[in-house]
């Protein structure tokens, strides 16, 4: 059965250049072992263009108040192919905000935003749709449940329900449903990630 399923691997990195600036890498839809994909119609469009993406990020935040962030972000980039002719630009951009009670870890975290897409990355449905998602401590800085979802009709349009786990190392493991949003044709899935939240790159300055 699990040569019939398409699955995927993404990298992304990001570096933070102070006052809230962010700037990375991303490595998008790298097919691990489903060879027939690109003939398979209910694959995202920007998948079957190319293999890889390869698009760069650029994130700028602000902290608003003690409780709200918010942030503006683009990822831009291409999907390499044999015919120069099938290259296309690809874009994905954001606006989220971040929310948190001070002092009540147990509130956990929320975010809403929007975002856009052109057609060459989320395919066809919608261009702009919203985002959301949360963040709920069930084992303090060790385990949490974590949802988001983008809303639409797009190929992208897919919510992530699951759990994060924090090693002692930092590394952190997520597991979770991947289920279609409501409207669109995407299928069910299973998501594991791994993340580094962060290596310090200089020396604080007292």
């Amino acid at each position: 059965m699990l040569e019939k399923l398409p699955g995927t691997s993404n990298t992304s990195t990001a570096i933070g250049l102070g006052d809230g600036w962010e700037v990375g890498l991303n490595l998008l839809d790298l097919y691990m072992y489903d060879h027939s994909a690109p003939k398979n119609a209910s694959l995202p469009t920007a998948s079957v263009q190319g293999n890889p993406d390869l698009m760069a990020n650029v994130q700028k935040g602000f902290e608003l108040t003690n409780f709200w962030k918010t942030a503006v972000g683009t990822q831009a980039g291409f999907n390499p192919t044999k015919n120069h002719q099938n290259i296309q630009f690809q874009n994905f951009s954001w606006w989220i905000n971040a929310f948190e009670c001070p002092g009540h870890k147990e509130f956990g975290k929320w975010y809403l935003g929007t975002y856009y897409a052109n057609h060459a990355y989320a395919g066809g449905g919608n261009r702009i749709g919203a985002m959301i998602g949360g963040e709920i401590p069930i084992v303090e800085d060790k385990l949490s449940f974590q949802f988001d979802a983008l809303l639409g009709t797009n190929d992208l349009s897919v919510a992530v329900l699951g759990a994060v786990y924090t090693f002692d190392s930092r590394w952190q493991l997520s597991l979770g449903l991947q289920v279609p949003s409501p409207g669109s044709a995407n299928e069910k899935g299973i998501v594991i990630e791994f993340t580094y939240p962060g290596l310090p790159l200089h020396k604080k300055q007292l």
